[in-house]
């Protein structure tokens, strides 16, 4: 199955929400593989998301359905909640996320999963349960990755192993699991298979890095990710989102055009 390819405001950071959507919809015409009809607002851009901005995006892009991801700024501030927060000020900040989610006419809200200083996996899986009994839009937890400084949750194949089997809703970043299989040494292809088939998996983001650190630099033809193999068996609903960092102005723009993304049979 040939799942689109969508924009994040992720690939043009530092840039204000306004001008990362407008150069990612720009890129949109000269790339065929990326599809704008949705678009992921990421915390990599500057300004705050409110619903003047909801509305003024609506408006200039009708035909592009918006969803927020992680720690973006709000009225709120910019202090991260994750699936490991239970407190009232997180529960206060999630409230937001998820007016501006309706606002905007988005169904899922995706956050990262936190560390194991705030919660242990089981625990983060329990809060992440009773957080979608809570709120009306589906909140997707991200798997995360071995981290030096960080002692992520869902940061190694046997977490991902518990998140599949917790049935609960997650955003699979693909980039994350080549970090986990380069610490691992091991890549699981058929766990990334079965992960992106699940239900559960309401979106995915792709890019690349060299296996130390979430570089998101661009995909190439020139090297097929280990991974491509496993979308034969995406799950339909889950929508795939680009999170390549390009250069505003079209100068690392080449580097990540390709005639299209999805793998092909015959580069199999």
């Amino acid at each position: 199955m040939i799942h689109c390819l969508h924009p994040t405001t992720a690939m043009f950071p530092g840039l204000r929400y306004e001008d990362g959507v407008a150069e990612a919809i720009a890129l949109c015409a000269t790339r065929k593989d990326l599809d704008p009809s949705h678009l992921q607002l990421c915390p990599q851009s500057w300004g705050s998301v409110d619903e003047g901005l909801v509305r003024s995006l609506q408006e200039r892009y009708s035909k592009t359905a918006f969803r927020l991801h992680a720690n973006v700024r709000t009225q709120r501030g910019v202090d991260e909640v994750t699936a490991a927060d239970d407190s009232l000020e997180a529960m206060q900040r999630l409230a937001c996320l998820e007016q501006l989610s309706i606002s905007f006419g988005a169904s899922v809200y995706s956050l990262h999963a936190g560390t194991r200083q705030q919660m242990s996996l089981s625990q983060m899986l329990a809060n992440l349960r009773q957080l979608n009994e809570r709120f009306e839009v589906a909140i997707a937890v991200e798997g995360m990755y071995p981290h030096p400084r960080h002692d992520y949750l869902l940061a190694t194949w046997a977490d991902y192993n518990a998140l599949l089997e917790a049935e609960l809703p997650f955003a699979l970043d693909l980039s994350h699991l080549n970090i986990v299989a380069f610490r691992e040494g091991r890549r699981d292809l058929q766990m990334t298979r079965s992960l992106l088939a699940s239900p559960h998996c309401l979106e995915v983001h792709v890019a690349t890095n060299n296996g130390y650190a979430d570089q998101h630099h661009p995909l190439s033809s020139d090297r097929r990710e280990w991974w491509w193999p496993a979308f034969d068996s995406i799950h339909e609903e889950a929508v795939v989102f680009a999170e390549e960092r390009q250069s505003v102005g079209g100068v690392r723009r080449s580097q990540g055009r390709r005639a299209g993304w999805t793998p092909r049979p015959e580069t199999l």
